[in-house]
């Protein structure tokens, strides 16, 4: 059972999105995109387009970093886990160094689901079907009452 829905997408600044962008990456040719180093994300089209000198690519260690540099348009968007953006967004506007307007989001670039794993080799833990059986219950219950959203929020105001 996805505990929860990740999201990559593209922020950008306003001026950027002024006329919609909806398909990743045509959509963003002539722009420079800012990514996390060491972080393979944006798919093989963005790759290629890249390659053909169609989008630049500026990439910085960390959220922050890249964030600062699409506040202040040194980069026109910027792709990373959208709930990770959100709140780094939180962050820089309580530290003052974000108004709270100017970006926007764009383009969803991927989606996956994230899931918490458990061990194939349950003989060594007896306790394991019993705790997997009362985790998806619970875990069906905090999805059902909201409260998964409600926690998501409370770390992306």
């Amino acid at each position: 059972m996805p505990i929860l829905s990740e999201e990559v997408a593209a922020y950008c600044t306003d001026k950027v999105l002024t006329n919609p962008r909806p398909n990743w990456p045509d959509d963003y040719h002539g722009l420079t995109i800012g990514r996390n180093s060491g972080f393979e994300i944006g798919g093989d089209k963005f790759k290629q387009a890249i390659y053909e000198g169609k989008v630049k690519l500026s990439e910085s260690k960390g959220n922050d970093k890249n964030l600062l540099k699409l506040i202040n348009k040194r980069i026109d968007c910027y792709i990373n886990d959208a709930l990770s953006i959100e709140w780094e967004l939180g962050n820089l506007k309580k530290a003052g160094k974000y108004s709270g307007s100017g970006i926007t989001r764009g383009a969803t670039v991927s989606g996956n689901f994230g899931y918490l794993g458990f061990t194939k080799n349950a003989g060594k833990f007896k306790f394991l079907n019993d705790f997997k059986g009362k985790y998806h219950m619970q875990l069906e219950k905090l999805k059902k009452d909201g409260k998964v959203n409600e926690i998501i929020k409370s770390y992306t105001k």
